[in-house]
């Protein structure tokens, strides 16, 4: 079982490290299932050309150097412009204000407090204290503050996944939101720089991936 888990491991090194090498792609992070067929393909560029030529590039890569057809479905491409790692009132967004923890031998309990303008919007999350899911539960609370700014009982929300990505010599929060409202769905991808602590780089992740969608879903208010 190690074995097998080791090699798929080995196989996304593999096409991650063939994937970055595509132009204007700055990372990627590949998961297959048991099987080794292709689940999720998650890529950050620049945004000197378009998604969708990026996803072009990702397929004919895959099938001219591993014989693999991809669903374009499964490739997700997240685009960073210089400075948007940067939240702040000034381009009328929601950014990170705070983080307060609080833990004890059973509790992680984190006070997540965003600000637009002079307005103020906290989360507050309380979960089992275990190291492997305090991001989560920051991630969680900070969905929570945007929720409370959404005011809107019209819209659900959750935390897919948490990763982190090397990039050169910088590492990187990955956050995946789901978004649903009116019986429709979307799947958000946030980023962020970790450069201070981790704590914040996830808080900026999940901002960085609602923020683009928020002019949508705060019309449903």
């Amino acid at each position: 079982m190690l074995a097998e888990i080791d090699t798929l491991h080995a196989n996304e090194q593999m096409y991650e490290n063939l994937l970055n090498k595509i132009k204007d792609v700055l990372g990627s992070r590949i998961k297959l299932n048991r099987e080794g067929a292709f689940e999720e393909i998650h890529i950050i560029s620049n945004q000197a050309r378009s998604p969708k030529q990026i996803v072009r590039d990702v397929e004919t890569v895959m099938l001219v150097n591993c014989g693999i057809t991809l669903d374009h479905k499964i490739v997700s491409v997240v685009q960073i412009p210089e400075n948007s790692l940067e939240q702040g009132a000034a381009n009328n967004r929601l950014c990170l204000n705070k983080i307060t923890t609080s833990i004890t031998k059973e509790f992680f309990e984190v006070t997540v407090q965003l600000s637009l303008k002079d307005r103020l919007f906290a989360g507050k999350v309380q979960a089992v204290n275990s190291p492997s899911r305090r991001l989560r539960t920051i991630a969680e609370a900070t969905l929570q503050a945007l929720m409370e700014y959404l005011d809107s009982d019209k819209i659900q929300s959750s935390i897919d996944e948490i990763t982190q990505v090397k990039l050169g010599e910088n590492n990187l929060i990955l956050v995946s939101v789901y978004l649903a409202s009116g019986g429709v769905g979307e799947t958000l991808i946030g980023t962020s720089l970790i450069k201070n602590n981790d704590q914040e780089a996830v808080c900026k992740a999940v901002l960085s991936a609602i923020n683009r969608k928020i002019t949508c879903f705060s019309s449903t208010r």
